[in-house]
């Protein structure tokens, strides 16, 4: 028994940072390698004091929006009965992040009256009215798009707060609601930062609305420029490489910190009818809205039959790749909690390096990780376009199972692990049975990863061979050219059929997080 619980944690830790190296190595050492030459050659590394002002106002912007729509979906997910809000939480986030941008610009179309009166306004002179809705759309869109993120950091703070009853008795509505937000400031703090980190490198819905964030101007210099020169842009992307950096290095300390303080039972008092009201309207507004909207947009039925002639196999081709990258993050996110569990002690120094890695990959902007293996591609054999584009949906996505899985791992208590051993439950089978049916949370977010890289647009225009058909490229010529009729229909396919299977996803995740 002692060299199974010695030996095998070390050789699965072995295996799971060999396995993360060959995966993210190569992308890593383009990266580096291509940055390190632009600088030889004296490329300029300063992106503008401007951009990089823009970029963090936008990025913390962003993190206040999501951080105030999921302040009421957190109480109810802290409550005691969270219902099916806390079943269907993540579907916003299984949505493309464009649609909700996408949806609400409907609005802004001269058929509408709206769209009218913003038209007669750019007639008399006025256009930064319509210019600016746009970019305060991209900012909501995101927004909506990323509150289920600040919600779960919330209800961790939130839950287990037992003033909060003395609170509802003797504090007025506007005094309790400051002490709430003061009570719970490090949780509110955090939240902001961690959806700031995520929209740092989010490009399209912002790419739309021509928002100047260093992240844009970058993917327009990469597009005007050959791929050779590439690394002078990955270069000058510095200031998004330290913000990835810290964050990778941060994040698995405060995922640490928050399991270990996490309560084991929710908060005792339950949400109000307000509060659910809230919640209900946000996960509206980011979801049924932006569907309808485009349903209402739909001219003609014969667009909803046309999109799988001209979306069917890209959506085919679409949903192969996203299977794959699936598996293959599930076993990484399972691997990960396999290495956790077996060991007798929880290893920081492990969990620090294999999370912060699949962190880093999936903080830096999507349209870098496909360019890098793009022109890693180029030495490479004609086919390796499937596998490097799997790796690059691994990069973007891989982070999410294997979070996920070191989560499950860290929050087991101590006495279950001790008993574990005593029961001599060492072996990988053993693991199978006493550990696997608590761990199917990681089963639910690789199906999330799956589902998420359906939609990735800026690795994988990057990556696609010529006259391989894909549903990411389709749904960008449709919002860069506004063609609506097209991009309506299929927006009723992936928001109709997204919250389906989001919903399931997050129903799953949910449930079998509940019984573990």
């Amino acid at each position: 028994m002692t060299w199974n619980t010695r030996h095998s944690p070390r050789a699965g830790a072995f295996t799971l940072i060999l396995l993360s190296g060959v995966l993210l190595g190569p992308l890593l050492v383009e990266l580096v390698g291509g940055a390190a030459g632009a600088l030889l050659r004296g490329a300029p590394p300063w992106p503008g004091h401007r951009v990089m002002l823009r970029t963090i106002a936008v990025s913390l912007t962003i993190g206040a929006l999501a951080t105030g729509l999921g302040w009421f979906p957190a109480r109810v997910l802290a409550s005691r009965r969270a219902g099916r809000l806390g079943a269907l939480c993540l579907v916003p986030m299984l949505m493309p992040p464009y649609l909700a941008y996408s949806g609400y610009s409907i609005l802004r179309d001269p058929s509408w009256i709206t769209g009218d009166w913003l038209e007669s306004l750019s007639v008399r002179g006025q256009a930064w009215v319509t210019i600016g809705l746009g970019r305060g759309l991209a900012l909501l869109g995101m927004a909506l798009w990323a509150w289920p993120i600040s919600a779960c950091v919330l209800a961790t703070g939130m839950r287990g707060q037992a003033v909060d009853d003395a609170l509802r008795l003797d504090a007025p509505p506007l005094r309790r609601t400051w002490e709430r937000v003061w009570m719970h400031r490090a949780s509110i703090a955090g939240a902001v930062l961690l959806v700031a980190l995520v929209a740092i490198g989010s490009a399209v819905p912002l790419h739309l609305a021509q928002v100047e964030t260093i992240a844009i101007d970058l993917w327009r210099r990469m597009g005007e420029s050959s791929p050779e020169q590439w690394g002078s842009a990955w270069l000058a992307a510095w200031p998004i490489i330290v913000a990835a950096v810290a964050g990778s290095v941060v994040l698995p300390r405060v995922v640490r910190r928050l399991v270990m303080h996490a309560p084991t039972e929710p908060d005792s008092c339950d949400a109000s009818g307000h509060t659910r009201l809230a919640a209900w309207l946000a996960w509206t507004a980011a979801t049924g809205l932006p569907l309808l909207l485009f349903v209402l947009t739909i001219h003609s039925p014969r667009s909803l039959v046309e999109f799988w002639k001209l979306s069917g196999p890209g959506l085919w081709n679409g949903f192969v790749t996203a299977f794959a990258v699936a598996i293959l993050s599930g076993l990484l996110g399972l691997g990960f909690a396999y290495v956790v569990d077996m060991s007798r002690r929880p290893p920081h120094a492990l969990v620090g390096i294999i999370l912060g890695g699949w962190v880093f990959t999936a903080v830096i902007p999507g349209v870098f990780i496909g360019a890098a293996l793009a022109r890693l591609g180029t030495h490479l054999p004609r086919g390796w376009s499937d596998v490097l584009l799997m790796d690059a949906l691994l990069a973007r996505f891989g982070c999410v199972p294997v979070l996920v899985g070191g989560v499950c791992a860290l929050s087991e208590s101590s006495e279950l692990r001790e008993l574990r051993e005593v029961e001599g439950a060492t072996r990988w089978r053993a693991w199978v049975h006493a550990c696997l049916p608590r761990r199917m949370p990681v089963v639910g977010a690789a199906l999330a990863a799956g589902i998420m890289a359906i939609h990735e647009i800026e690795a994988t225009t990057m990556l696609l061979p010529p006259g391989r058909h894909n549903l990411a490229q389709q749904i960008l010529g449709y919002l860069h050219f506004s063609r609506m009729e097209e991009m309506s229909a299929a927006a009723v396919y992936l928001i109709g059929g997204g919250m389906v299977l989001g919903a399931c996803v997050s129903t799953l995740m949910w449930r079998t997080w509940r019984r573990s």
